[in-house]
């Protein structure tokens, strides 16, 4: 029977963890190398969660949405990004990968989120879109520093993008009129 479960990131049982970071490992194998921790984890300021859809114990898909406070055109808003959205290879194009976004997305809603916002290779838009995301074109995520500004657009990267709030919604042609920061540590994005 297939479950989705939720956890904070740092309290994942290491039963699942170990699986999640294999199927990182074999999707990134560049990003999550054996010399890396073994739990690919956002910062805690982040407050990540996971989400993890399962069967008789066995990971089918994961996803992790980070979350934090970033100030855009002069407003603060509560943003929320997606990463390590994985599912096993034998079992995509299945519906788990959207199954997961959706639990994903609807977690986002009832913390409140202003926004959802992160960013994928061009041939994944699609699967997002499909999910009821958007493509932010032509609005680079900025992540990195201040110091080191890490941007999207500069490594092929779409803008994925959800509208929450009614804040968000009032100020949705602002917040899509340039960059939007999200400082993160050096070279890291959503």
């Amino acid at each position: 029977m297939i479950q989705a479960l939720q956890y904070v990131q740092a309290d994942c049982p290491s039963y699942l963890r170990a699986q999640i970071v294999q199927l990182l490992r074999t999707e990134w194998p560049a990003t999550y190398r054996n010399d890396k921790p073994d739990w690919p984890t956002e910062s805690a300021e982040l407050n990540p969660t996971s989400f993890v859809l399962i069967d008789n114990g066995m990971v089918l898909s994961h996803a992790a949405v980070p979350r934090k406070t970033i100030e855009h055109c002069g407003k603060n808003y509560l943003a929320f990004g997606l990463s390590s959205v994985v599912t096993r290879q034998a079992l995509r194009r299945k519906g788990f990968g959207h199954r997961i976004i959706e639990c994903a997305t609807n977690y986002m809603k009832q913390e409140n989120a202003d926004l959802g916002v992160f960013t994928c290779d061009s041939h994944l838009a699609p699967f997002y879109t499909f999910s009821g995301w958007e493509v932010a074109y032509n609005v680079p995520l900025i992540g990195g520093t201040i110091e080191k500004p890490f941007p999207s657009d500069k490594i092929g990267k779409l803008t994925i993008i959800q509208f929450f709030s009614e804040k968000a919604m009032k100020y949705r042609e602002e917040i899509l009129s340039r960059p939007i920061y999200i400082e993160l540590g050096e070279g890291k994005l959503w």
